[in-house]
């Protein structure tokens, strides 16, 4: 039996759906809409749109890739959820000390983008674990526990928790995560899990990150429902470093996907600089919400972990691609000092560009 594979872009107006028999090399391609919430049945659609007319079946399908822009886009648009911080006592101001670097060196009325979390919601847990990963001071969890109910009251959607020298010794992250899911009914991101690496800005900006999109990704994820049927495919989410991942990884570090679907663009751009041996080679990717470009050298794609998108640093590997909140789709509006501006907000596909 021919088996089908199923490449899916879904970005924040419509969705590119490309169906490939292996056996006879002939591609199908369709462009949709997309419906927030709907992109299952959506895909669904299109999918038996390209294969019925041929005697094709849902069962012929083998593999379903998708890459999504959802969390790029949720990020640029600063469309997240309410999140919070749990961090070493001394430390809830890391995010906005940051690295002590101007956003730009020539435009004097610059600023960095404000802390995902504010500083009401960024709370200090009374612990301290030292450079050698021993335990110097013991997690006060009485403490914690009352601070968890100002979470509550607060309504917290999300909660992240980064730790000094937690890559060492995550016991006391562990522990706050176990505390937190007793009492909150809401993701928890911890820096030991997300990225258990140095540099305290860079892993709790991370973490952070991480927290405000996991709803988003949830959410996601749960639209693709209709295709998750019974002896159906094999779903797999594409990373930001070009590679895929599970469903339950996507769901557990959104954050890996922040250039999901700009990373297909490039590496399916690789492949055909790759075909006609063209050499260097630089992409454009435009899209509804915001437009990616990356260089293409020397046959080679760079990846980087010196990320930022919207200003917020994700030190992943991912593509190294440039992403603006600027697309075809973006909505022109007049600023409170009467100049026009494009961006970061989209039409997305309702009402549409």
């Amino acid at each position: 039996m021919t088996k089908l594979q199923v490449a899916v872009d879904v970005g924040g107006t419509f969705i590119d759906v490309v169906v490939s028999d292996m056996e006879t090399n002939e591609t199908r391609i369709a462009k949709i809409l997309h419906r927030r919430g709907g992109q299952g049945e959506d895909i669904l659609h299109a999918v038996r749109a390209l294969i019925e007319p041929s005697g094709g079946k849902l069962a012929d399908l083998d593999t379903v890739v998708i890459g999504t822009t959802v969390v790029t886009n949720a990020l640029l648009e600063h469309d997240l959820a309410k999140a919070a911080l749990i961090t070493t006592a001394g430390f809830r101001d890391v995010v906005e000390i940051a690295r002590m670097s101007r956003a730009s060196s020539f435009d004097v009325h610059k600023r960095r983008p404000a802390p995902l979390v504010p500083r009401a919601l960024r709370l200090e847990a009374e612990e301290r674990i030292l450079s050698d990963g021993s335990v110097h001071i013991e997690l006060n969890e009485e403490a914690l526990r009352e601070q968890i109910q100002v979470l509550k009251t607060e309504k917290v959607e999300a909660v992240a928790v980064s730790l000094l020298f937690s890559f060492l010794n995550a016991s006391h992250e562990q522990r706050i995560a176990e505390l937190l899911r007793e009492s909150l009914n809401v993701p928890v991101s911890i820096s030991s899990q997300v990225l258990p690496v140095f540099r305290e800005y860079e892993r709790t900006s991370t973490t952070i990150v991480n927290a405000a999109t996991t709803p988003v990704m949830d959410k996601f994820i749960k639209g693709l429902d209709p295709i998750m049927f019974d002896g159906g495919p094999k779903i797999y989410i594409m990373g930001s470093d070009g590679g895929c991942m599970t469903m339950s990884e996507a769901q557990r570090t959104p954050v890996r996907c922040t250039l999901s679907g700009p990373a297909g663009g490039v590496i399916g751009a690789l492949n055909l600089v790759r075909q006609l041996a063209l050499g260097d080679a630089l992409t454009f990717d435009v899209g509804g919400t915001s437009t990616d470009v990356a260089l293409l050298h020397r046959g080679k794609s760079p990846l980087t972990d010196e990320r930022r998108i919207g200003g917020y640093p994700v030190a992943l590997p991912s593509v190294d691609v440039e992403t603006v909140g600027s697309g075809g789709g973006s909505i022109a509006y007049i600023d409170r000092t009467g100049l026009l501006k494009v961006g970061p907000r989209s039409a997305s596909s309702f009402p549409g560009p």
